[in-house]
């Protein structure tokens, strides 16, 4: 199985596995700058930080070129998520479980929030964990939504940065952008329901993050 960006391993969340576990903030050290999907409301504040692009395949889902930590720069709640992840318990079937990645720098068996009490049963940080997780899959779900809507007015383009300017972004091999020109090409009618969706302002920001990178 293919695992998602900063995963190196991941386990179903049990008492039986993981009993002895607690969480503990390790900070932003361990995550290196790279890629990261974006959820459709967060947009909006990721862009003013760095640029956020579309994915080459389909659903052309968003993402953003995250330059790592930085003093009051937006931290993508990918990032915030982790090391926790919603899975689903079997292979076809639709019911979701908490896993975590068991390496992962916020874990510990001396120090920290448990993730179970005395008896085996889940802790309140537990329920949040999975609480903030499902909440960031409908937003990711979301996201690819409005990336795969701008696939079909055809406004998305292959894209490139610009070498002499990536301000030590990381640089994907390749991904799309908003085609500026046949954005402007829309018509009210079509604006408007880009409006009612939600998606105007999302593709504004994303149009301004990429242009400012362009300097």
């Amino acid at each position: 199985m293919t695992l998602p960006p900063l995963y190196a391993a991941l386990e179903p969340l049990s008492a039986a596995r993981h009993g002895r576990l607690c969480w503990r903030d390790p900070g932003l050290a361990f995550a290196v700058p790279q890629p990261l999907p974006l959820a459709l409301d967060e947009i909006g504040r990721a862009a003013r930080h760095a640029p956020v692009v579309f994915a080459p395949d389909p659903p052309h889902a968003p993402f953003l070129l995250w330059p790592g930590p930085r003093p009051g720069a937006h931290v993508p709640r990918y990032l915030r998520r982790y090391p926790f992840l919603l899975a689903p318990v079997a292979p076809g079937r639709e019911e979701l479980a908490l896993c975590v990645d068991p390496g992962a720098p916020h874990l510990s068996e001396t120090e920290g929030e448990p993730l179970f009490d005395a008896a085996g049963r889940p802790t309140p940080l537990a329920a949040r964990a999975f609480a903030f997780a499902r909440a960031l899959e409908e937003g990711l779900f979301a996201a690819r939504a409005f990336a795969a809507g701008l696939a079909r007015w055809g406004l998305l383009a292959p894209a490139a940065l610009p070498a002499e300017n990536t301000r030590g972004i990381p640089r994907p091999e390749a991904f799309r952008a908003v085609h500026r020109e046949a954005f402007m090409r829309l018509s009210g009618d079509q604006l408007a329901m880009l409006r009612d969706k939600g998606w105007l302002e999302p593709l504004v920001a994303h149009l301004l993050s990429v242009l400012a990178l362009e300097g």
